[in-house]
């Protein structure tokens, strides 16, 4: 059995930090969109190529699940619905999942992505349209979906 470690968090809040530290901490394979779309030269903002690509690396993570390894995806997974759908795939196949919710202030929102993306070409940058919508959208996770994590972390969460 393996674990898929789910970080789920908006646009700024830390989320491929995070996975990178889970992956260096747990040797779990890490996919991210970014990566891709970066090495391939495709503007980061591009939302119908990301869509084709986390699709991709769900199909991908579950393969590597089911030869054993652990898998670390760095994906926004705002949605309640989303995040559910994944972890049902996940666990049909009998492997574990781990959460971690990431959820700073606007303002933190807003201070780290000015700081990331200073150097980013301008068609990968984060408006801040884009940061506010992120965390509008964000839903927290409800007591139904925390009973299907192995293991929670939060960071920057208020009310749980």
């Amino acid at each position: 059995m393996a674990t898929f470690h789910l970080v789920s968090a908006p646009i700024g809040a830390g989320k491929t930090t995070k996975a990178l530290e889970i992956a260096d901490q747990t040797d779990a394979i890490l996919l991210s969109p970014d990566q891709w779309m970066h090495a391939s030269g495709i503007p980061l903002r591009n939302s119908e190529v990301r869509t084709y690509i986390e699709q991709a690396q769900l199909k991908i993570a579950l393969l590597v699940l089911s030869q054993g390894s652990d898998v670390v995806i760095d994906w926004g997974t705002w949605g309640r619905a989303e995040r559910l759908d994944i972890i049902s795939r996940v666990k049909a196949e009998g492997n574990t999942v781990n959460g971690y919710f990431l959820t700073p202030e606007l303002s933190v929102l807003m201070s780290q992505v000015e700081t990331r993306e200073s150097n980013w070409r301008i068609s990968d940058r984060a408006t801040p349209s884009e940061i506010v919508d992120s965390l509008e959208n964000f839903e927290n996770p409800q007591s139904d979906e925390l009973l299907e994590y192995a293991e929670i972390w939060f960071s920057g969460c208020e009310g749980f």
